[in-house]
């Protein structure tokens, strides 16, 4: 959904397809499980015809990704020009635990910090943050916090609706979060 939002976002001039907007397992053409399992991921060469790699969100990729993906940039010839960004005050990757890889990469490069904090001031929104700054919230911490934006006993039918409502009134399009593909699809 990000790579598809992120490519709507391009302005339409000449070699705007030079832009690539991808996902790291998109690039690094990792394998899903199935018949090609045997093959955990393809060598580097994908990355030979990019110049510029732009990894945001950075402190959210568990270590087994982040190594692959470094790895594989040092590993090209030509050295793309490459910018992590990063907040390693947000919530830690699931598999990862301690200072992330990434993060202890990222002590090592030159570095530029934001001086301006971009944060909600919503006081509820702060402790469910700070609650789950370093484990993964279990389902009492979600439900509490999620309440009565979490529609599970209404239908769809009513649910796309109150979705629909709310974009109305507030002038902005509605976000679906779904957890399957099967949820989204039947949203869609």
């Amino acid at each position: 959904m990000l790579v598809h939002q992120y490519k709507a976002k391009l302005p339409d001039r000449d070699d705007i397809e030079n832009i690539r907007v991808d996902t790291i397992q998109g690039v690094l053409n990792y394998k899903r499980p199935g018949a090609d399992s045997k093959v955990d991921w393809a060598p580097p060469s994908a990355l030979r015809r990019i110049d510029l790699i732009l990894i945001d969100e950075g402190s959210q990729y568990d270590d087994k990704e982040w190594k692959r993906a470094f790895q594989c940039i040092q590993e090209q010839p030509h050295k793309p020009y490459t910018v992590v960004v990063a907040d390693f005050q947000q919530l830690q990757p699931i598999a990862t635990q301690g200072i992330s890889a990434c993060h202890k990469h990222c002590k090592c490069m030159a570095n530029v910090k934001l001086k301006t904090v971009y944060r909600t001031s919503d006081p509820d929104h702060l402790l469910f943050l700070n609650r789950i700054r370093d484990k993964q919230p279990d389902r009492e911490r979600l439900t509490e916090y999620f309440g009565d934006r979490h529609w599970r006993r209404r239908g769809l039918s009513a649910c796309v609706a109150h979705g629909m409502q709310l974009a109305a009134e507030a002038k902005e399009p509605f976000a679906w979060l779904s957890s399957t593909n099967a949820g989204a699809s039947a949203v869609c």
